[in-house]
């Protein structure tokens, strides 16, 4: 029996987290759709790391702050991978500062990144894909109220928010998740920081792809949110 073809796109899949998500799709018989922006380099080498894995690396360069570009992607997407069935809304950036030392700038930056972009392509997804599962790549602070990246945590939030809404209204052609990850990859200078949580541990990205592998098995699960931060959501 021929194998059934499959792909996902992952957003921001050139380098760190959504590398790693995206190798761990391709080896599971995954095409992959890999967006990037100005990681050009990084995502060449990604996509060689797909290819000698025997699956397809379709590359889509975008700026998903830019509405044009961002219209354009998950049509792009399927037209190069008919069979696109999972979304992994995965690109991100971070800015730290108070309510009162924020610019419109810096909020558009992060909305547009964290929930414009991620509405637009679930819109497009539910239109052109029509079936399969999207999942959000969050923040485990979105259980908190701290305010010293008041403009980011908003829009993580939102995006929060954005996968329940969506949930509901796309339920049961598609299911949507979402995984809300604590310290993974953390920088060099931050491993011997203490890791104040309560299993006083450090995630991995297989903490993430795991989290992914229950949402695509799971038939029954959609509008949920998976903490993968050693519970410091919980304190």
């Amino acid at each position: 029996m021929p194998e059934m073809r499959k792909a996902a796109l992952v957003t921001g899949g050139a380098k760190r987290i959504g590398r790693e998500i995206a190798l761990h799709l391709a080896k599971n018989g995954y095409d992959i759709a890999l967006h990037f922006n100005r990681s050009a380099e990084d995502a060449q080498k990604t996509a060689a790391e797909i290819e000698q894995l025997s699956r397809r690396c379709y590359l889509v360069k975008a700026d998903l702050g830019t509405a044009s570009e961002l219209e354009s992607v998950i049509e792009s997407c399927i037209g190069n991978l008919p069979y696109l069935s999972v979304l992994i809304n995965n690109a991100s950036t971070w800015s730290g500062g108070l309510l009162t030392d924020s610019s419109c700038d810096e909020f558009d930056e992060q909305f547009h990144l964290h929930v414009r972009a991620p509405f637009i392509l679930t819109r497009d997804f539910a239109r052109m894909a029509r079936k399969g599962n999207i999942i959000n790549i969050l923040d485990s602070n979105v259980a908190k109220k701290r305010a010293t990246e008041f403009a980011y945590l908003l829009s993580k939030k939102s995006l929060q928010d954005l996968t329940i809404m969506a949930a509901v209204e796309l339920a049961p052609a598609i299911r949507v998740n979402s995984i809300a990850p604590g310290m993974v990859l953390a920088p060099e200078k931050d491993k011997n920081k203490p890791h104040n949580n309560p299993l006083n541990k450090t995630g991995s990205p297989k903490d993430v792809t795991n989290a992914i592998d229950f949402f695509l098995h799971n038939e029954t699960v959609t509008g949920q949110c998976v903490f993968v931060a050693g519970g410091k959501d919980l304190i």
